[in-house]
């Protein structure tokens, strides 16, 4: 049997004829081409180019995406090293260990200022988009 008479390919000539333009009033002799063959070529390579372009991108987000759980991990990995080798000692009593008296209360004032920027910043942005 010819493609355009089984069953499937009937219907996508069918549906594909009532897209086309008539000619003279008829439709186009079904076993006439759709397309030149260098039309088919083109749209073939332009499709193929695509799903390459497609697929490059996909490729280098998944990288990305491998790159940064990668590089979490090994942030993890480092601070939980460093936290059994107790490189940051904790002392309950003390905020900023390893600090000096003055450099600690430095420390908590910068802390506490920057808290209340940001929240002064958070209230006026809500109240602008409200």
């Amino acid at each position: 049997k010819q493609w355009y008479q089984r069953e499937y390919g009937k219907q996508w000539y069918q549906r594909r004829v009532r897209e086309l333009p008539k000619e003279n009033g008829s439709h186009p002799d079904p076993t006439s081409k759709i397309m030149t063959d260098e039309e088919a070529a083109v749209r073939i390579q332009s499709t193929y180019k695509g799903f390459k372009v497609r697929k490059e991108i996909q490729d280098e987000k998944e990288t990305k995406a491998a790159t940064r759980i990668q590089a979490n991990f090994r942030g993890h990995k480092t601070r939980k090293e460093l936290a059994e080798k107790e490189v940051y000692p904790s002392n309950d009593d003390d905020d900023c260990p390893g600090y000096s008296e003055e450099e600690a209360a430095a420390i908590k004032i910068q802390a506490n200022f920057r808290g209340h920027q940001t929240r002064k910043q958070l209230s006026s942005n809500s109240k602008v988009q409200q």
